[in-house]
């Protein structure tokens, strides 16, 4: 993948986030919002899922590290958000 084509994932992973209401949101809605969101910024709907998959990981673990979010919730599948802008 070229520079470009990753440089924004972690920005939109986060813009989507701060689009939900509530303190947990759910892996699967996030990365279909991520995915469509991908998709429609390229114009390009032959995006593999795999790949969308793996860049949406690295994007949840920036995101992690950064303490924006913690995977440590009652519910599996779902992300805390810990801070709040």
């Amino acid at each position: 993948l070229k520079e470009e084509d990753t440089e924004n994932d972690t920005s939109i992973a986060y813009q989507i986030l701060e689009e939900q209401e509530s303190k947990t949101v759910n892996i699967a809605d996030w990365f279909n919002a991520f995915s469509a969101k991908i998709k429609s910024l390229r114009n390009d709907e032959s995006t593999k899922k795999a790949i969308l998959l793996s860049r949406f990981q690295v994007a949840i673990s920036e995101l992690e590290y950064l303490g924006f979010i913690d995977k440590r919730t009652r519910k599996p599948g779902t992300f805390r958000r810990i801070i709040h802008v």
